[in-house]
Parts: C-alpha cells; sequence; structure tokens
C-alpha cells in the first residue's frame, strides 16, 4: 500500500489538543499519518471544515497532507449533530478523492489504496465511500458506545438509544480489519458487537520520543530544559 485516505470528520489534526474537541484522536492520526509518511505511505486526512479561512489543502511535510472538506456550516457544530452531516461530508470527500485536478500528498491526483476510518462518524462516511469506490476498509473507533454504556450510563444520549451502537455494528461488519490498542478493546469488539477476531488487528499506541524517553534516575531533572 503506497497511499492512505484518513478520515478525521469531527476532529482535526491541526487543532490544539484540549481546545473544543481537540484531543487525544486528533494526536493519534496526527502522529500515525506522519509516521506513515515517514515510511512512505502517502496519506491524505480528510477532516471537516471547521472555518472559512481554512486552506483546502495544508501539506504538514512530505507525503502527508489534510484536507479540508465541507460538511455543514463552517463553524464549530456540537458533535451531538455532527451525523446530520456525514453524507455531505462523504460526498465532499468522494469528490476530493476522485478530481484528478486536485492535488493529493503524493502531489497528483491518484486514488487512494484503502481507507482507514476514525471514529464511528467517519467510519459511516468510510462504510459508503469503500463501496462506492470499491476500496479497503480499515476502522479505528477510540471510544465504544456499548463500552460507554456499561462504564458510564448516564452518557449515553437518550434520545434515539442506541443509534451509534447501531452504526458501530454495521461499520464493524464492513470494515476489512479493525485495529484495536490492546486486547481489552479486542474483547469488547468481539463480545460486544460480534466482531470477527480474524480481523481484529491490535496496534499499541506509540510513544513520542521527543517527549517521553528511558534514562536513569534522576535523568529528567538533569535534562536541559529550552523553555527556560
Amino acid at each position: 500500500m503506497r497511499r492512505l485516505a484518513v478520515l478525521s470528520m469531527h476532529t482535526s489534526p491541526l487543532a490544539q489538543p484540549g481546545a473544543g474537541d481537540g484531543g487525544g484522536m486528533n494526536v493519534y492520526v496526527r502522529e500515525l499519518s506522519s509516521a506513515l509518511a515517514r515510511k512512505g505511505v502517502m496519506c491524505d486526512v480528510y477532516t471537516r471544515r471547521w472555518s472559512p479561512e481554512l486552506a483546502d489543502v495544508v501539506t504538514i511535510e512530505p507525503g502527508f497532507a489534510v484536507h479540508h472538506v465541507d460538511a455543514g456550516p463552517p463553524a464549530a457544530v456540537a458533535k451531538e449533530t455532527l451525523q446530520d452531516h456525514v453524507q455531505e461530508f462523504t460526498e465532499s470527500v468522494i469528490d476530493r478523492m476522485t478530481d484528478p485536478r486536485r492535488s493529493n500528498a503524493a502531489g497528483t491526483g491518484a486514488p487512494a489504496d484503502a481507507i482507514h476510518a476514525n471514529y464511528w462518524l467517519s467510519g459511516l462516511a468510510g462504510h459508503a465511500i469503500k463501496h462506492r469506490l470499491g476500496l479497503p476498509l480499515v476502522s479505528t473507533f477510540h471510544t465504544l458506545d456499548r463500552v460507554k454504556a456499561e462504564a458510564s450510563p448516564e452518557e449515553v444520549q437518550s434520545a434515539e438509544p442506541g443509534r451509534r451502537a447501531r452504526a458501530e455494528s454495521e461499520i464493524i461488519g464492513c470494515s476489512d480489519a479493525l485495529l484495536a490498542s490492546c486486547s481489552v478493546e479486542v474483547d469488547q469488539l468481539c463480545e460486544l458487537y460480534g466482531a470477527d477476531p480474524d480481523r481484529v488487528e491490535v496496534v499499541p499506541l506509540g510513544v513520542d520520543h521527543a517527549f517521553f524517553f528511558t534514562g536513569r534516575p534522576g535523568a529528567c531533572k538533569a535534562r536541559p530544559r529550552p523553555w527556560k
């Protein structure tokens, strides 16, 4: 595989962690895409345009580009209403992926070899794009509705109960591969959603050695602090 289309509808890898919906998932998407690009897999990340001032394409580094596509108003939107814009996001991504006039991470309009959907909203889009373009779909959920329902039932929306869980089940059934961070998540996917264990791969979360490193006790205190 040389080209990967990464779907991250509701949070951008360019977002500041801790601001709005920016958090662990956008850091994950950015760092994984960057690592893959350095290994020679060109990554195009598609995210929802959340400001009219955003450029259509932002090149982060060679082989890694972020595409802002239209899906709802170009402004912050409550996560609870984002499903209303999934169809527009899907169509915008397909238009961008199939338009030979638009440059991607490879500097051409060449199509992707596979899709990597992050979170259930992107999974809904990935489900449709897989069948429209005939591409394999890999899904990472980050959180699962049925796990949240067991651990924190007060956080599960009362409106249309089970809507997200049903969508996750459909995405899991459609995905050619599922990525889990650990064996516990594998068990959750298989026991709560009936995922085929042969299609679940454990990909442990990485460590950024620019910030975390091993060494002798007390080494952190002795490490230079450039911000002083």
